[in-house]
C-alpha cells in the first residue's frame, strides 16, 4: 500500500492524528513522563478524537475506522508522544473487542461507558514468551451449571488495578478456540495484580495479572466458531498497533537527528554532509517505510475478510520491533553525547520503543520474511 492507494476519509483520519500528536502529545510528553501518568489535557484530547477508543454511532459514538485508517493514526500520535498513545490505544482496545465482537448485550452494556473520558479499561491477552494467540495457556473453560472458569497469567495489561471493563482472552482447552471474558470491578478482588514500572513507557501502569475465577455465560465472548474467528480478527488488529506505536515513535526519532544533522557542524561541514550519516539517515527512512508497509498490508487483509493471519501479523511485529529498535539507537549515535540527554526527547522515544519491542516478540520468528 502506498500513499496514492489512501482514500480521502483515510487522509484525513492521519491528518487528525497528527495535528493533535504535534499540538497537543509533544507538548505535555516530558510532563506525562515525570508525573507516569497522561497528562489530562492530553487524555481528553485523545478520548475526544474518537480515534483510541471507537464506538460505532449506535452507540453514541463517532464510529469505528478501518484497520489501515486506525493504524495510520497509531503511528501519528506515537511520533507525538509513544508513552500517552500506547496508554490511550490499549486503553480502547477493550472497545475494540467488544465491539467486533460482543454480542448485543454486550455492546449495549458496555459500549456507553467509552463515551466518558475518565473510563480506563483494558485488554490481557499477553503472556511474554513469544507467544501467539493460538498458543496462550489462559484458559477459559464451560462449567456444569453453565458458568466458565477464568484461569491463567497475563503480562503487561494496562490500567488492570482500575480497568472497567478489563477483557481476558483465553482458549478453550476443548477445542483450542479463542475466548474472552469480560471482568468487572468485584471480579478484580479474586485476581492478582503486580504493577511495576516499564522501560520507556513511565507514563502507563503495566501489571501482571494472576486469574482464578468464575464468569456468567453472558460475559463470554467468543463461544460460537463465527465469534471465535472475529475475536482472532480483533486481537490481530491490536497487536497491530504496537506495531504503529513503534513505526511512529522511530520515524519521529529519525525526523529529529535528521535535522540535528543539518545544523550541527564539525569539522567546518554539516553532518549531514558526510556520507557516514547521510547514508545513515537515508537508510533508516527505507527500513521504516518496510515496516510501515508490511504493517498496512496485513491490515489491507484484514479490512478484506483474509482470515489466518497470526503468523503474518507476528513477523510483521518482529520486523517492526528490529527496524524500529535499531533506528532510534541510530538517532541516538547521530546526535552523539546529545542523544544520550533529557535536553533531547531522542532517549525517551528509544526507550519507549526498547519497551515496547519487548512486549509482543517472538525471537524464533524470523524478521525478514516481510521486507521480502
Amino acid at each position: 500500500m502506498v500513499e496514492s492507494t489512501l482514500t480521502q476519509e483515510q487522509l484525513a483520519v492521519r491528518d487528525l492524528a497528527a495535528e493533535i500528536a504535534r499540538d497537543v502529545l509533544a507538548e505535555t510528553a516530558a510532563a506525562s513522563q515525570s508525573s507516569r501518568r497522561v497528562d489530562d489535557g492530553a487524555w481528553r484530547a485523545l478520548h475526544e478524537s474518537g480515534l483510541v477508543a471507537p464506538v460505532a454511532e449506535a452507540f453514541g459514538g463517532d464510529g469505528v475506522p478501518d484497520t489501515v485508517s486506525h493504524l495510520m493514526a497509531v503511528e501519528e500520535l506515537a511520533a507525538g508522544d509513544p508513552a500517552s498513545a500506547a496508554a490511550a490505544v490499549w486503553s480502547g482496545h477493550a472497545a475494540v473487542l467488544i465491539g467486533a465482537c460482543g454480542d448485543d448485550d454486550q455492546r449495549a452494556r458496555y459500549l456507553p461507558r467509552f463515551l466518558d473520558p475518565s473510563t480506563r479499561s483494558a485488554v490481557a491477552h499477553l503472556e511474554g514468551f513469544g507467544r501467539q494467540p493460538s498458543e496462550l495457556r489462559a484458559t477459559i473453560t464451560a462449567e456444569h451449571g453453565g458458568g466458565w472458569r477464568v484461569t491463567g497469567r497475563k503480562v503487561a495489561v494496562a490500567f488492570a488495578a482500575e480497568a472497567d471493563p478489563l477483557v481476558v482472552v483465553g482458549t478453550d482447552p476443548s477445542t483450542n478456540a479463542l475466548r474472552a471474558a469480560v471482568l468487572e470491578v468485584p471480579d478484580k478482588a479474586r485476581c492478582q495484580i503486580e504493577t511495576s514500572d516499564h522501560l520507556g513507557l513511565d507514563a502507563v501502569p503495566l501489571s501482571k495479572v494472576t486469574l482464578d475465577l468464575g464468569v456468567p455465560h453472558n460475559r463470554i465472548i467468543g463461544d460460537t466458531p463465527a465469534a471465535s474467528r472475529s475475536l482472532s480478527a480483533a486481537i490481530t488488529r491490536c497487536r497491530l498497533t504496537n506495531a504503529a506505536l513503534m513505526i511512529g515513535a522511530a520515524r519521529r526519532a529519525r525526523e529529529y537527528a535528521a535535522r540535528y544533522a543539518t545544523e550541527r557542524v564539525a569539522f567546518g561541514r554539516t553532518l549531514s554532509e558526510f556520507q557516514g550519516v547521510a547514508f545513515l539517515i537515508a537508510d533508516a527512512e527505507t527500513q521504516l517505510m518496510a515496516a510501515r508497509l508490511s504493517m498496512l498490508d496485513v491490515a489491507s487483509r484484514l479490512d478484506a475478510g483474509v482470515t489466518e493471519l497470526e503468523r503474518r501479523t507476528t513477523h510483521t511485529l518482529s520486523y517492526a520491533a528490529n527496524v524500529s529498535t535499531q533506528v532510534t539507537r541510530d538517532a541516538i549515535q547521530v546526535m552523539g553525547g546529545h542523544g544520550f540527554i533529557t535536553d533531547h526527547p531522542v532517549e525517551r522515544w528509544y526507550r519507549a520503543v526498547a519497551g515496547l519491542a519487548s512486549l509482543d516478540l517472538d525471537p524464533l520468528c524470523s524478521s525478514f520474511a516481510p521486507a521480502l
